[in-house]
């Protein structure tokens, strides 16, 4: 899945991924490809973008999750 995320500075990472595990107000929630459509208030936590070459983990304040037709969105303050 084509993952995005996204600040006010503009684009801040642009990958391809296979797991997407991030921190939900409910709890945390890993998405994989062809998942259903979702959109989630992200809370504090780690983030973490599963590629198949490497791992990205960030610490993130919140945001916003949006998944659809296998592009995820995430809107950040900042990353």
């Amino acid at each position: 899945m084509k993952v995005e995320i996204l600040t006010p500075k503009g684009l801040e990472l642009a990958v391809e991924a296979k797991t997407v595990i991030a921190p939900t107000l409910i709890g945390e929630i890993a998405v994989l490809e062809n998942h259903i459509p979702i959109i989630s208030v992200l809370k504090a936590g780690k983030l973490t973008i599963k590629s198949g070459e490497k791992d990205i983990t960030r610490e993130i304040e919140g945001g916003i999750l949006e998944f659809a037709k296998d592009k995820m969105v995430i809107l950040l303050k900042r990353f």
